[in-house]
């Protein structure tokens, strides 16, 4: 399985979170700006108390942000079908280990 790439937010689009060394936030969230950035930081320090659930939510909403980048998906696109698409990918993933 692909890991998600997690990308440092482009110096000119995020200024300030590019001097944070651990605020990184996928592609798709940099590439909408410096508020979508903050908002997807904030959303996991603010809203995700314990710290194995937040690496964990973090990790997980990356990969799939990572597989919509694959696809050519923009993150103001995304609808519920790809997300449905998205989790038969890994149901397939689990099924061929098994």
């Amino acid at each position: 399985m692909s890991q998600a790439v997690l990308v440092p937010p482009p110096a000119a689009g995020l200024p300030a979170l590019a001097r944070h060394p651990g605020a990184v936030v996928p592609r798709l969230v940099a590439d909408c700006g410096e508020q979508a950035g903050w908002r997807y930081i904030e959303f996991f320090a603010a809203n995700v108390r314990n710290p194995n659930t937040r690496r964990a939510y973090a990790r997980a909403s990356s990969q799939f942000l990572a597989w919509c980048e694959r696809r050519s998906l923009g993150l103001a696109s995304i609808r519920p079908f790809d997300v449905a698409a998205y989790i038969e990918t890994l149901g397939a993933r689990c099924r061929r280990r098994a």
